[in-house]
């Protein structure tokens, strides 16, 4: 799977060199980032591209790619100070793209593994999955007593808020439990207090549970 991937986008990088802009910053995959890390990056980078081109229907099935990596969202964010595409690319960019979503399913199913994204719903970066994260003790007390086997618990990730903090799910300050289950795809959160008590549960994306208020 990987080298028809890195076959199909790998030789076309989008550089400052191909959108028309009078500043803008330098774009590009940092040097120290591995092979397909340079991937994502240029996923984001394609979709980006193909949404100057106007061709919103490929940048869109390649945005929902890039989504699921950090260094997809970097890519795709890179682009956006850009209005325009120099030197008639945009056909190239199309084609690219569509050798690209031949593997769509497969890459979909590598990034949503590699980033704990199901359903399409990421965990937010910088979560703590140890065992002597902030809270996880109180949040493990707490999913005891909603009706969930223990064996459905296929991982939990603990998440410290702060205001003004990225994909804040509640805008409160505390923490958060990102429970992944292996009955559904999607999350089961718990918000917990700075002080670790817990406020509310509720899940993400195509996950049901008894008593617990779904988003």
């Amino acid at each position: 799977m990987r080298g028809r991937m890195l076959a199909a986008v790998l030789a076309v990088f989008i550089s400052p060199a191909l959108a028309a802009a009078a500043t803008g910053p330098k774009v590009g995959a940092k040097d120290s980032w591995d092979e397909m890390q340079k991937f994502e990056y240029q996923i984001g980078q394609l979709a980006g591209a193909l949404n100057m081109c106007n061709n919103f229907g490929l940048s869109a099935r390649l945005r929902e790619l890039s989504d699921l990596s950090p260094y997809g969202r970097k890519g795709w964010a890179s682009l956006l100070s850009f209005d325009d595409i120099r030197g008639g690319r945009c056909g190239s960019y199309a084609e690219s793209a569509k050798k690209l979503l031949d593997d769509r399913d497969k890459l979909r199913g590598y990034l949503t593994e590699k980033y704990h994204c199901p359903g399409g719903e990421c965990a937010p970066e910088g979560a703590d999955d140890s065992l002597g994260a902030a809270c996880r003790s109180e949040a493990e007390e707490h999913l005891a007593a909603l009706p969930i086997p223990e064996k459905d618990i296929r991982s939990v990730s603990m998440v410290n808020r702060t205001v003004g903090a990225t994909r804040v799910t509640t805008g409160r300050e505390g923490h958060e439990a990102w429970v992944r289950l292996d009955s559904c795809s999607g999350w089961l959160i718990v918000e917990l207090s700075k002080s670790c008590s817990p406020r509310q549960s509720f899940t993400r994306g195509a996950c049901t549970i008894d008593g617990v208020k779904g988003f």
